[in-house]
C-alpha cells in the first residue's frame, strides 16, 4: 500500500449528516441579545459574552482580514478579555513528499514570528519521504530556524499525525497544521489578538462565521461540532494541558483516520464539556489550491472513520452510523479489498452501534451494483418487468440508465 502522504481531511469525508434539532434555545450570559445558531459546527453550545461579537459595523482593513468596526489591538496591548502573558504557540507539521509546499508554509510562518507576544516553537516532522536527506534536514533547520526530524521508516499519515500530541509540552497551545494549508498575512496576529480571548481549551477555525465567538459546548451534543468542523487538522487549536491526558485515544484510533478526534472527543466525555474560541479561517489560512505534489489518499477515512462511534452518546453513535453509511457508503464498500482488516472492524462497529438499520443498508450497498446493472440491461417495457413493478416504481428506475 503506498504511504499516506496527505495530512489534512477532506472537508466532507464522512461529515455530511445533518444535526439532530436542537433541544434548547442558546442563552447569551451576557449582555448580547440572543445569537444566531454556531453554523460553524453543528451542535448546541452556550454562548460566552464576548465584547466583540458586538453589532459593529464590519470593515475589510489593507491586510485582508475582515474585522469588527475597530482593527484588531496589537500584540502588546492590553485587554481584560485576553490573556495577560501569552503561553507557547506550538506548530506541529506532518509532512511527506512535499518539499516546494513545505518551504511555502515555513516562508509565511516564519516571516510572522514577531506577531506573535509568546514564543513560536515549530516542528517539522518528516515521515521517511524518498527525498528528504539529512542534507536538507540541516539545511531547513539553518534557514528558517526550526525543529526538524525525521521517522525512521514511514509510519502512515495518521500515526505521524498523533506524534503531535506526544511531542507538545503541557504549557503550549499546540497546532497541527498541514503543510499545505498555508497561513495568511497576519495569521498569528490574529490568533494572538482575537483566538486566546477567555483562556479557551480550543480555538478553531470556521469558514461560515465572520465574528468571533466564544462557546461552551458540552458532550452530548458537541461531539456533532467535532466530528464536522474539526475534521481537518488545521482547523483546530488545542491547549495540550487539557488533552494531555488523552493524547494515548489518537494511537488506539488511529485506524480511524482520526486520531485527533478521538483526543478531542475523549476529553468532552472525560471533562463533560469544552470552551471553543471560534474564528473566521480566512483570517488564518488561504483558500485550498492545488500545489501539484503528492496527492492525499482518503481511503483509509472512507474505510474506519465509525471506528469513532465509541466516543460517542450512545443513541447518537447509532445515528452517525446509519447516517455514514447514506453519504459514505458507496466509498466504505469500494475500498473494502484495500484495507481488509480496517474494513472488517468498521463492520463490526457499525453492527454492534449502528444496530440493524446500519446493516440492512450495508447489505444494500453491496448488492446495489449487480441489481442496478441488471435493471440496466433488462427493458422497462419487458412484460414480466411490467406485470411485476408498477409503473411509478418504473419511472425512478429510469435514472440509473
Amino acid at each position: 500500500m503506498p504511504p499516506m502522504g496527505s495530512y489534512h481531511v477532506a472537508p466532507r469525508l464522512g461529515l455530511g449528516y445533518r444535526p439532530a434539532p436542537r433541544r434548547s434555545a442558546l442563552r447569551p450570559l451576557g449582555s448580547l441579545r440572543q445569537p444566531r445558531r454556531d453554523q460553524a459546527g453543528a451542535g448546541q453550545g452556550t454562548w460566552v459574552s464576548d465584547p466583540d461579537n458586538l453589532h459593529r459595523k464590519r470593515s475589510r482593513t489593507p491586510s485582508g482580514l475582515l474585522k469588527a468596526g475597530r482593527p484588531l489591538a496589537a500584540p502588546g496591548s492590553e485587554s481584560p478579555n485576553r490573556l495577560e502573558t501569552h503561553p507557547t504557540l506550538f506548530i506541529y507539521i506532518p509532512t511527506y513528499n512535499r518539499p516546494s509546499t513545505l518551504r511555502q508554509q515555513l516562508d509565511a510562518l516564519t516571516s510572522q514570528r514577531g506577531d506573535w507576544p509568546g514564543q513560536v516553537r515549530i516542528l517539522v516532522n518528516d515521515n521517511s519521504s524518498p527525498s528528504f536527506s539529512d542534507e536538507a534536514a540541516a539545511s531547513m533547520r539553518r534557514e528558517y530556524g526550526v525543529e526538524v526530524r525525521s521517522n525512521l521508516g514511514n509510519v502512515q499519515a495518521n500515526a505521524n499525525i498523533a506524534l503531535a500530541f506526544v511531542f507538545a509540552r503541557p504549557e503550549e497551545y499546540l497546532w497541527i497544521l498541514s503543510d499545505d494549508d498555508i497561513v495568511c498575512a497576519g495569521a498569528l496576529q490574529a490568533l494572538a489578538t482575537q483566538g486566546l480571548v477567555g483562556d479557551p481549551d480550543v480555538v478553531s477555525f470556521s469558514t461560515i462565521d465572520r465574528q468571533p465567538a466564544t462557546v461552551v459546548r458540552s458532550w452530548s451534543v458537541g461531539w456533532e461540532w467535532i466530528s464536522g468542523t474539526a475534521g481537518q487538522i488545521s482547523n483546530v487549536i488545542y491547549k495540550a494541558q487539557v488533552f494531555a491526558a488523552q493524547a494515548s485515544q489518537a494511537f488506539f484510533y488511529h485506524n480511524s483516520s482520526f486520531p485527533h478526534l478521538a483526543v478531542m472527543m475523549t476529553t468532552m466525555r472525560e471533562r463533560g464539556s469544552l470552551r471553543f474560541r471560534v474564528v473566521p479561517r480566512a483570517w488564518v489560512l488561504m483558500p485550498p489550491a492545488h500545489h501539484g505534489e503528492e496527492e492525499g489518499d482518503y481511503s483509509l477515512a472512507l474505510s474506519g472513520m465509525p471506528q469513532l462511534a465509541p466516543l460517542m452518546p450512545p443513541g447518537d453513535a447509532a445515528r452517525f452510523c446509519r447516517m455514514w453509511l447514506r453519504e459514505q457508503g458507496p466509498g466504505f464498500v469500494k475500498y473494502k479489498d484495500k484495507h481488509p482488516e480496517v474494513h472488517l472492524a468498521t463492520r463490526a462497529v457499525l453492527k454492534k452501534y449502528g444496530g440493524w438499520r446500519a446493516m440492512v443498508r450495508l447489505r444494500w450497498l453491496v448488492l446495489a451494483p449487480s441489481i442496478l446493472s441488471g435493471l440496466r440491461r433488462t427493458p422497462l417495457a419487458h412484460p414480466r418487468v411490467t406485470r411485476l413493478v408498477p409503473q411509478t416504481i418504473r419511472r425512478r428506475l429510469r435514472r440509473y440508465r
